[in-house]
This record gives structure tokens, sequence and C-alpha cells, in this order.
């Protein structure tokens, strides 16, 4: 399961193998591992929903996807955000009328005509495994499972300079790995809102010592003599 494997797993570094068993589950319900994508250059891209930074960002991500994806590439979102999957079940509209599951993501994706595969990482299981930070966090991995690029998508967060002037940090790096060269940039600073992660379920600590006394539990009432 994903669960264990972030258990097993430190976040992975450029020049790692992603694990073939990760998999990645759309909207649609379908689902890819890394195994079935082992012939595709691999871009990932953390997602928001609610990030000021993603709507300047969208159209850029957009137009990638449109340049190169294809037969050898694809490019797959990923939202990792404890909030905007508040609807993971299946519901019903003011109407009364039933809503799929990730109903407003749905309608998001939808009404911006996203381009490319977004999946739900509730958990926040796969963007531990990167260290996925922000959104956009851009990741690129070549046909073998390696990790090749980690960071921002370009040098220009609010998409202020013309397209000609501006540096796309993921497509240079996918142009160096689908030419089988070294990518010369292989990690630079990602910019735009904080991955909000999922709370920690409290763990409790170590078994205590002979003769040392564990701290009481917080239970709201006086503890039993």
């Amino acid at each position: 399961k994903l669960s264990q494997l972030r258990k097993t797993a430190k976040p992975y570094k450029i020049g790692d193998t992603v694990n073939a068993k990760l998999k990645f589950k759309g909207l649609n319900g379908k689902s890819q591992t890394m195994a079935q994508l082992r012939s595709k250059t691999v871009v990932l891209a953390w997602y928001s929903m609610t990030c000021p930074t993603m709507k300047p960002s969208l159209p850029k991500l957009m137009q990638l996807t449109s340049d190169l994806a294809g037969d050898d590439l694809v490019v797959i979102g990923v939202n990792s955000n404890a909030h905007e999957m508040r609807d993971a079940k299946p519901g019903v509209d003011k109407d009364g009328r039933p809503t799929k599951p990730y109903a407003k993501m749905r309608k998001h994706l939808e009404k911006h005509k996203v381009n490319f595969m977004v999946c739900t990482d509730p958990g926040n299981s796969i963007a531990d495994l990167f260290n996925a930070r922000t959104t956009p966090h851009m990741f690129v991995i070549d046909t073998k499972g390696v990790l090749r690029y980690s960071g921002a998508l370009d040098d220009d967060p609010k998409s202020a300079k013309q397209p000609a002037q501006r540096k796309n940090y993921v497509r240079d790096a996918v142009h160096d790995v689908q030419n089988g060269k070294p990518v010369r940039l292989a990690t630079t600073k990602s910019y735009g809102c904080a991955v909000k992660r999922a709370p920690k379920r409290p763990t409790l600590g170590p078994t205590p010592k002979t003769g040392t006394q564990a701290p009481a539990l917080k239970t709201g009432g006086k503890p039993k003599s």
C-alpha cells in the first residue's frame, strides 16, 4: 500500500528511482502506476484550486502540456491540499441531486478546461514521498523512473514576462532528458502556496522505563486514583 511505502521510504532525491508501485488515481477512478509509465517521461505538478499563484501558472502548465504531452510524455497534476478534498465522498447538491466525489474539483477542472490528468492525494502520501512543498511544485521523471528535476515551473511566478523572456525550467529539463543528456539545472526553488497537508494523527510516545511515571493523558476529567 502507498501508506506503507511512505513509512518505509525517505523522500526522493535527484537520481533516485521512483518506486514502480507508486499509483496515481484520477478523478475518473482510473489509476496509473509508475510501472505503467516507465516508457514515458513523467511531469508531476502539485496543483491547487485556491492558491493565487496557480492562476498565472495554470495557463503555462496547460501550454506545456499542449506542447509536450504525447506518446512519450505525460503530465499529472497532484492535489494534496486537505481543505480541497473535503467532498471526497458522493453527496447531494442544493437541489437534492446526487454529486460525484470531489465535485468542486471536477467543476474547477471543467471550468478551466484543464488538459492534464489531476489525481488526489488524501493523507499526503505522494506529497511526502516527493517532499512537495508548494503549488505548483514540479518534478520530472525519466523513462527509467529516475527523478531528474525538482523545483519551480519557471523563473516567472507572476507571469510578468513575455514568453520569449521566460526561462522554463521544466521544459528545459524535459528537453535534456529526452535527448539523453544530464539535466543542466536539476533543482530550483519552487514558488507558490504551501501544500496544506492533513493534520497528522497524534501517536503515543515510547513506553517509559521501569521506575518512571508516564505522563497522564488529558481526558477532561480527574485521573482515577
